[in-house]
């Protein structure tokens, strides 16, 4: 501890510093008595504390707060060849989507409205239905490798067991936290809601969360639907849990194609169409770890240079950061569908030889009665 912070805190020298003390107590009540100004006060407090410095042998160096010094913090624990990284608290956005309608998070997986002339593009990466012990640490150390902050969206089955992968994918997950990634729902079984009866829908989700608690100690503020599509109860019912519906804006169906290069470059050809938006990939699959692999080394090759601003670039944000750029910069259309029009008619007019992508297989669904 400096000597400065010694002369307030240790408690075996307050007889030496008696005097001191008092007259430092003494000075700075007389200025208040009188009615000082605050700067004269503030000169009075100041040399008073010089002067128990002095006594004490300590510097002369003066801190208003007497804040003791940061606690030194342990080397990171190490689990294989990755390192555990200390979390850093997420700073939520505000709510754009209270009412949680699968139709709103769809227009919001689309990202910050871009002006003409902005170059400055973003990108947010989330994995489903992971973890998978052999695929998820592969994927933690490229995300890794290229300081990247995922969001993971969890079935919560393979949380649950007393078998030896079970408690190996608790250990990814742990790890998923520690080096601070988020963590969301993805249902226990990923079963698709809407053909479920309203009891089963909701086990689904709670079983799943119930499970990532166990693992966490938190329950997931993100949820993503199976599917991407959610009825009107179950919207009502996260809107009252206020747990964000979270959807996705780029993804080349890597589940079904094992073609690394081929998935990797359609995505990124919608993400240079759509000026960026959220990735979905798939924890679970060799090519998509080798996809992902492919963007983020073209993504690293392509970031945002804020002294080139003329020059077209990419930022990899998390999904708080993404949310928030959203809230500050919202699209002008009130759904997805009129953004996608005039994103296409746009495209049109500036490449009239080329044709935009094909538009995602499951272009925003709509929620149902039921």
């Amino acid at each position: 501890m400096p000597a400065v912070g010694a002369a307030f805190y240790d408690p075996s020298d307050m007889l030496g510093r008696a005097p001191a003390i008092f007259v430092s107590l003494a000075a700075f009540a007389t200025g208040v008595l009188i009615g000082l100004p605050a700067a004269p006060r503030e000169a009075i407090r100041s040399v008073a504390a010089r002067a128990v410095a002095t006594v004490r042998g300590a510097p002369t160096t003066y801190r208003d707060d007497f804040a003791p010094p940061p606690v030194e913090v342990a080397p990171p624990a190490v689990m294989g060849d990755a390192p555990l990284l200390v979390q850093a608290p997420v700073v939520e956005p505000p709510p754009q989507n209270p009412d949680e309608t699968i139709a709103r998070a769809w227009l919001l997986a689309e990202g910050p409205y871009h002006p003409p002339g902005d170059n400055h593009d973003y990108v947010t990466f989330t994995f489903d239905d992971g973890p998978f012990p052999e695929t998820t640490p592969k994927v933690l150390d490229l995300l890794d490798r290229y300081g990247v902050h995922a969001t993971f969206f969890l079935i919560g089955r393979y949380l649950d067991g007393d078998d030896a992968r079970s408690e190996l994918a608790r250990s990814v997950v742990r790890r998923m936290v520690a080096a601070g990634h988020l963590v969301g729902n993805h249902t226990y079984d990923h079963r698709h809601l809407t053909e479920l009866s309203r009891p089963a829908a909701l086990a689904q989700i709670d079983m799943a969360s119930d499970a990532i608690f166990r693992v966490t100690g938190e329950k997931p503020k993100y949820f993503r639907p199976p599917f991407g599509d959610l009825s009107r109860f179950l919207e009502r019912t996260f809107s009252e849990r206020k747990t964000d519906v979270t959807l996705w804006s780029l993804e080349a169906e890597d589940m079904e194609r094992s073609d690394d290069h081929d998935v990797a470059h359609e995505i990124r050809l919608r993400m240079e169409y759509a000026h960026g938006g959220v990735v979905l990939l798939h924890d679970c699959r060799e090519s998509s770890v080798e996809a992902l692999d492919r963007l983020l080394r073209w993504l690293d090759d392509n970031k945002w240079d804020p002294t080139h601003p003329e020059k077209r670039g990419f930022e990899i944000v998390d999904l708080p950061t993404y949310a928030r750029l959203t809230a500050a910069s919202p699209q002008p259309y009130p759904t997805r569908d009129a953004l996608l029009k005039a994103r296409a008619a746009e495209w049109k007019a500036t490449h009239p030889e080329i044709a935009p992508p094909p538009p995602l297989s499951n272009e925003a669904p709509r929620g149902i009665d039921r």
